[in-house]
């Protein structure tokens, strides 16, 4: 439950100041005021006129979180069973510069807040392999449907993510894990 409120709950504030600024990451540490738990915290807002979504890294205790927040629209996922469980699953598609697009996974983290998107980035290698592809690309653009608006395509401009400000060590992985990543 602590997972789930600091993730959808991390200020706020500070992501739809992201939004509003210019395209540079921003960076700040958290702490759950209930449970003293601590996240460091990416941000980066979209370049499109209005600047109305965040791509938001957080590290909480070696645990990687890649969300997408918007400012004002509502993200779209339709909801699949899976062995008898209810998820509300997306379907998103990503474009790192000028590569082919590629099919990816999403979920609605909380049901009564559609604003933000978790994307499923797999087990920690493949999300520190995703942050170091991020880290040298130049643009992504990040298509998800969005309530009664169809699909929609954000881009954002990742390149001079810092990792060693969200204490992520580039190229390593813990002793024992096995690379179990689809991406090449």
């Amino acid at each position: 439950m602590w997972m789930k409120r600091l993730l959808v709950g991390l200020p706020l504030i500070f992501l739809l100041g992201v939004i509003a600024q210019a395209q540079d990451w921003k960076y700040q540490d958290y702490k759950d005021p209930m449970t003293d738990k601590e996240a460091k915290v990416a941000a980066l807002a979209s370049d499109d006129e209005s600047q109305s979504a965040a791509l938001s890294i957080s590290n909480v205790k070696g645990t990687l979180f890649v969300f997408v927040f918007l400012k004002a629209d509502q993200f779209w996922c339709p909801g699949t069973h899976v062995a008898g469980i209810y998820s509300k699953l997306c379907s998103i598609r990503l474009r790192f510069d000028q590569q082919e697009a590629e099919e990816g996974l999403a979920m609605l983290p909380n049901p009564q807040n559609s604003r933000s998107l978790q994307l499923i980035v797999g087990d920690s290698i493949h999300a520190r392999k995703f942050l170091e592809r991020l880290t040298t690309t130049r643009v992504l653009k990040l298509e998800s449907p969005l309530f009664g608006k169809g699909p929609r395509v954000f881009q954002f401009h990742p390149i001079g993510l810092d990792l060693s400000k969200l204490e992520i060590e580039s190229g390593k992985q813990n002793p024992g894990e096995k690379d179990t990543s689809p991406l090449p």
